[in-house]
C-alpha cells in the first residue's frame, strides 16, 4: 500500500511537471541557450512590420525567420556578456542601479503623490479627448516677462487683446489681424493657422478654451505662459481609427502632464510625505559631521591630493547621516567618487553642497526602501524595464569589449587606406555664392528682379537680407559644392558662375535671392587635409567587418534552436 502511494505521488508530481513544461514550451519560438525568445515577441515584430495585417500565418518563414535575426543576435550577445560576468562589471552595477533609482522613484512618486491628486475620471477623460482633433487659428500678444516677451506691459497687453476682440466683432478677418497684431513669429507665414491638433500638444488653457470653442467662435482672452491669447476654431473631428494608448508608458505621461496643473499642492504632498518617511524609518542628520568634513576637505585640499588613501580608517567611519539599518559615511562618499574625487571633494569643501550631497542621497535611500516595502520593485512593469535596461546595457558593453574598442588602425594603415580609395577624397567642383534671404515671396520676387536688372547686389542685402548673420557678411557664402546649400548651390551650379543672378528658390521656411561668383575646379584633396576623415571611413569599415565575424563566432559557440512548426503556426 505504502509502495503504491508513493508511486501514485511521483506519477502525479512528473505530470505536473510535464504539464508545466509543456506550457512552457508552447510559448516558446526560439532558444538561445538558456534564453527565449516567446510568441508574444515575434508577434510584436510581426505587428511592427505589418499594422495592418490582421494574422501573419501566410507569411514566408524566411521572411520571419530573417526578422528574427536581429533578436536572435541580440540574445546571443547578451548570453555571451552574462557567460562573460560583465554583469559583475562596477560601472554597469552603477548604471543598473542608477536606472533602478529612477524608475522606482518615478513609480513611488507616481503611486505617493500624483495619483491621490487626480480625479477618479481625469485619465480617462484625458484618453478620450485625444480621439479628437481641432483646427484652430491664434493671435498671440505677448508682455514683459511672458515667454513671448514684447515691450508692452501685462495690463498694455490685456487692453490690446480686447481692442484686437473688438475689431474681429466688427467683422475683420481673422487671418488678416493675425498679422498685424500677433507675436507669433509665425503668423507672418501661417496666418495664425495651427492646423489640425490633438489634446495634449497644446498648454493647458489653451486646449481647454479651443475644446469648449463652437465651430467658428472667437474666445475672449486666454491667458499662458506665452502671453495672451485669441483663439478661433473652424474644425473639430474624430481622429481616423484612434484607439486609446493604456500603455503604461502613456500612462504616466498622462498623469505627469495632468499633474502640472497641481504642482503646488504636490509640492505641499511630498514635504509632508517625506518627512513622514524621515519619520519611519528614525532618520537622523548629522549636521555637526557635515560641518567638521567640509572644513577639514578645506584644509586638507591645501596641502595634498585628494584620493582615497588621504584618508584614515577612523575617518572613513565619520556619520553624515543614519536610519533604520543603513547609515551614510564619509567612506561611503570616497568609494562613490573614487574615479572623480579630486573634483568631487574640492566641491564638498563648500559646507553647503555637501549637505546637499547627503540631502540627496538620503532622499534617495529612504524612497527606495519604502518603495521596496510597497513591493513596487515586484511590479510586472518595472521589472520588465529593469531588465529591459539591463539586457541593452549588457549588449552595449560587450561590442564595445569585443568589436569597438579592438579597432584602432594605425597610421601606415589609415595612409593605405587612402592611397587605396583616392577617389573618395576628392572634393568636387564650387562656386562663389552670395545670398539674400526673405521670408515673403512677393518681395523676394522683387529683389530678385532688381538685382537682375544690375541694382547693386551688396546693396540690395543691406536693405533686404533678414539672415543677421548673413548680413554682416555682405550675404556671402563662400565657394558651396553642388548640395552644400541646399536649392540654392544647387541652382547656382546650373547657372554657372560670373555673376549671374538666381532665385527666388525655396529655402528653408522662406526665399533666396542669390549671385555666383567664380568656380573652383574638382581637386585631389591630399593625405594631411582629410587624415581624420579616413581614419573615420577606415573605422567604420573595420568595425562593420569585426562585429560581423564576431556575431558569426557567437552562433558556432552558442546553440540557437528555432522551433519552425511554432512560427510558421504564428
Amino acid at each position: 500500500m505504502k509502495k503504491s502511494l508513493v508511486f501514485l505521488i511521483i506519477v502525479l508530481v512528473s505530470a505536473l511537471v510535464l504539464s508545466s513544461c509543456s506550457t512552457q514550451d508552447e510559448n516558446v519560438v526560439v532558444t538561445i541557450e538558456d534564453r527565449v525568445i516567446s510568441v508574444d515577441n515575434v508577434r510584436d515584430i510581426l505587428k511592427a512590420k505589418y499594422p495592418k495585417a490582421e494574422n501573419y500565418i501566410d507569411i514566408d518563414l524566411q521572411v520571419k525567420k530573417d526578422l528574427l535575426e536581429p533578436l536572435i543576435k541580440k540574445n546571443l550577445k547578451i548570453y555571451a556578456a552574462y557567460d562573460l560576468g560583465l554583469d559583475q562589471d562596477e560601472k554597469f552595477q552603477k548604471k543598473l542601479n542608477d536606472q533602478k533609482l529612477r524608475l522606482l522613484g518615478s513609480k513611488y512618486y507616481e503611486t505617493t503623490i500624483i495619483d491621490p491628486l487626480l480625479p477618479e475620471r481625469a485619465i480617462e477623460n484625458y484618453l478620450t479627448r485625444m480621439g479628437t482633433e481641432v483646427k484652430a487659428s491664434h493671435i498671440l500678444i505677448g508682455y514683459e516677462g511672458s515667454r513671448r516677451p514684447a515691450q508692452r506691459s501685462k495690463d498694455e497687453a490685456l487692453k490690446l487683446v480686447h481692442d484686437i476682440i473688438d475689431e474681429l466683432k466688427r467683422g475683420a478677418d481673422f487671418a488678416t489681424t493675425a498679422v498685424k497684431y500677433s507675436d507669433d513669429k509665425s503668423a507672418k507665414q501661417n496666418n495664425g493657422d495651427l492646423g489640425y491638433f490633438t489634446w495634449g500638444r497644446m498648454v493647458g488653457p489653451f486646449q481647454e478654451e479651443a475644446w469648449a470653442l463652437d465651430i467658428g467662435e472667437v474666445s475672449g482672452p486666454v491667458e499662458t505662459m506665452f502671453g495672451y491669447h485669441i483663439i478661433k476654431v473652424y474644425d473639430r473631428r474624430e481622429v481616423p481609427n484612434y484607439k486609446p494608448d493604456r500603455s503604461q508608458r502613456n500612462i504616466l505621461r498622462i498623469k505627469q502632464t495632468l499633474a502640472k496643473e497641481h504642482a503646488d499642492s504636490a509640492r505641499v504632498r511630498w514635504v509632508r510625505h517625506y518627512a513622514g518617511l524621515k519619520k519611519k524609518y528614525d532618520y537622523v542628520l548629522y549636521e555637526d559631521s557635515i560641518k567638521y568634513v567640509s572644513k577639514m576637505l578645506s584644509e586638507k585640499k591645501k596641502v595634498e591630493k585628494m584620493i582615497p588613501g588621504a584618508f584614515t580608517s577612523a575617518q572613513g567611519e565619520i556619520t553624515f547621516a543614519e536610519y533604520k539599518g543603513d547609515k551614510i559615511t564619509l567612506g561611503y562618499l570616497i568609494d562613490k567618487y573614487k574615479n572623480n574625487m579630486a573634483k568631487a571633494f574640492e566641491r564638498f569643501a563648500d559646507e553647503r553642497v555637501l549637505k546637499q550631497e547627503i540631502d540627496r542621497d538620503s532622499m534617495n535611500r529612504l524612497v527606495m526602501l519604502d518603495a521596496e516595502a510597497f513591493g513596487i520593485n515586484q511590479q510586472p512593469d518595472i521589472v520588465k524595464e529593469i531588465k529591459k535596461f539591463s539586457d541593452q546595457e549588457m549588449s552595449r558593453m560587450i561590442e564595445q569589449q569585443q568589436v569597438t574598442d579592438p579597432v584602432n588602425p594605425t597610421d601606415e594603415e589609415i595612409r593605405n587606406y587612402y592611397n587605396n580609395n583616392k577617389d573618395s577624397f576628392v572634393k568636387g567642383a564650387e562656386i562663389e555664392i552670395w545670398e539674400i534671404y526673405l521670408t515673403d515671396e512677393n518681395l523676394a520676387k522683387a529683389v530678385a528682379k532688381k538685382a537682375k536688372s544690375g541694382v547693386d547686389f551688396q546693396s540690395l542685402v543691406n536693405g533686404y537680407s533678414e539672415d543677421t548673420s548673413m548680413k554682416k557678411n555682405g550675404g556671402y557664402l563662400g565657394f558651396k559644392e553642388i548640395n552644400q546649400r541646399g536649392t540654392i548651390s544647387r541652382e547656382a551650379h546650373k547657372l554657372g558662375p560670373g555673376g549671374k543672378i538666381g532665385g527666388p528658390v525655396k529655402y528653408r521656411r522662406g526665399w533666396a535671392v542669390f549671385k555666383t561668383g567664380k568656380k573652383a575646379e574638382p581637386r585631389q584633396l591630399s593625405f594631411e587635409e582629410v587624415k581624420d576623415q579616413a581614419k573615420n571611413k577606415l573605422t567604420r569599415e573595420l568595425t562593420v567587418k569585426a562585429k560581423s565575424d564576431w556575431e558569426a563566432s557567437l552562433r558556432e559557440k552558442y546553440s540557437v534552436n528555432i522551433n519552425e512548426e511554432k512560427l510558421r503556426e504564428i
